[in-house]
């Protein structure tokens, strides 16, 4: 149920709360792309989430990237590091990005700046 994320290798997954999270990665199907977006997929119901970060919301989204530092201890999201662009420019991506799952002002999870 829910919309899964597209095919990609290079992403971050974890695991929290009896939840998988999918955060970036990148593909080289008809052309290379990498990505920003996060899922969360509910074991007990087989639902995925898309927790997309909306243009113009709170939080600051991380850069595209894949191969990164991926970890969700207690509810934070923590991204490290990675390469973005293309295999034959990566460019690799300094700073750490934190993104807070368990602040739910609107009710669902993955407000991203508490």
């Amino acid at each position: 149920a829910g919309i899964t994320p597209s095919a990609r290798a290079g992403m971050g997954f974890a695991e929290w709360n009896n939840k998988l999270f999918v955060f970036g990665g990148r593909h080289f199907l008809s052309s290379y792309a990498s990505f920003n977006d996060l899922h969360e997929y509910d074991i007990a119901s087989g639902k995925w989430t898309d927790l997309s970060f909306k243009a113009g919301g709170p939080g600051s989204q991380p850069s595209i990237r894949a191969e990164m530092g991926f970890a969700v201890p207690n509810g934070k999201v923590y991204i490290f590091g990675g390469y973005s662009e293309s295999p034959s420019n990566p460019l690799s991506v300094q700073g750490l990005s934190v993104l807070n799952l368990d602040c739910t002002p609107n009710g669902t999870s993955g407000c991203f700046s508490c």
